[in-house]
């Protein structure tokens, strides 16, 4: 990767810079988050990425959701992301609406600390 920018007219737009001319552009298209308890949070957006190369133009969606948790030491995260492909590519009737690819992350956020501390 060459370098992240973050488009200043629209801020739910990034572009992520590949060596080869080759570029990621995902658009965020929806969002939504809920509460279900306190010290729980749940985040989810879909967002259409378009890869682009020299030659060759992909286009896919993806779902990500993240339930975050406050623990002792910080907050902990499940994140689940899914890859949904477009009308233009040739699997897109045979995948019949259902994700083609599902990652599964934990995370877990802590404070940075100061080292003299």
């Amino acid at each position: 990767m060459i370098s992240v920018q973050v488009d200043p007219n629209n801020p739910n737009r990034q572009i992520t810079k590949f060596p080869g001319d080759r570029s990621l552009i995902s658009v965020v298209t929806s969002r939504g988050t809920e509460t279900p308890s306190p010290g729980e949070f749940i985040a989810s957006e879909i967002a259409q990425q378009i890869f682009e190369g020299e030659f060759t133009l992909y286009l896919n969606e993806v779902e990500t959701t993240t339930a975050y948790r406050q623990e002792k030491h910080g907050i902990v995260a499940d994140q689940i992301t899914a890859i949904y492909l477009s009308p233009q590519d040739p699997n897109y009737f045979q995948a019949a609406g259902h994700s083609v690819a599902l990652y599964r992350y934990q995370l877990m956020l802590q404070p940075l600390t100061n080292q003299g501390d």
